[in-house]
Formats: C-alpha cells, structure tokens, sequence
C-alpha cells in the first residue's frame, strides 16, 4: 500500500525500517501488512512516547519512529527498543527526560506506568530554585 499524497493525513502507527521505500524523489511509506493493535495500542518497539503513555496523538508519532528509523540505520539498533513497554519507556526517559507535567496529567497510562515501571526512580519536578544552585548544579555536570 503506498500514499503518494500527504494531504491525505493518515496515521501509519506502525512504522518499520521494512515499510520505508528511499527513492530519488523522497521516502515512501510501505506497508505489506496491516498494523497490528492491541487495546487499540501500536504493538511496535518504535512508538512515540505520547503513544506508550496513552495521550491524542496525531502524524507526528509517525516522524518519531521514522527518526528512530534512521538512528536504527545508523547505529544498527533501534535508539529505545526495549524487550517490553516498561522497558521501552525507561529508556527514552533516560535519553529524552521525562515529558512535561501537563502531559504526564493527561495519559490515561500515565500513573501506573510511571508507578509500575520506575519504583525504584524518582523523577521530581523542581520549581522555585534559586539560581545560584542551579549554577552550582551546571557546575557538577
């Protein structure tokens, strides 16, 4: 299946090296197979953030997994491929950081993941801190 027009606005959501075409007019989006769902959730180690933690995603999902895409063809693995979903997103925060407040509010994912995956990790918001430890902070890294 091929989609030649972008204005068409479809969410492939299940992006892989397998479903890239490269040709000198640009990047084609394949796919042989429909996407796979579960609980209406891409079953694919290469799904953007807002996906894993249940937030409205729109065609963007599809740029995060084809940048990843790209790494994978670069370094020769995918960038936060883990072995399951807890895994996954351990790694992105570990790379990316951990996403705004805001959004974290708005996954209908969120608690239990972050409870579930991370017990062991405190990721705390700061606000309030005075500049002058933040430059004490920049200091140690």
């Amino acid at each position: 299946m091929f989609f030649p027009n972008p204005e068409i606005n479809i969410i492939h959501c299940y992006l892989k090296p397998e479903n890239i075409l490269l040709c000198n007019s640009g990047v084609k989006i394949a796919d042989s197979d429909l996407p796979k769902r579960w609980n209406g959730r891409c079953l694919n180690l290469l799904r953007a953030p807002e996906v894993v933690l249940g937030l409205p995603y729109d065609s963007a999902i599809d740029m995060w997994s084809f940048g990843c895409i790209l790494v994978e063809l670069h370094i020769g693995t995918p960038p936060f491929a883990g072995h399951d979903e807890e895994d996954q997103m351990n790694k992105t925060v570990e790379v990316m950081g951990i996403p705004p407040q805001h959004l974290l509010d708005q996954g209908t994912s969120t608690k239990t993941f972050f409870q579930k995956m991370m017990p062991s990790k405190r990721y705390v918001q700061l606000n309030n801190i005075p500049s002058s430890d933040i430059s004490l902070i920049r200091l140690k890294i």
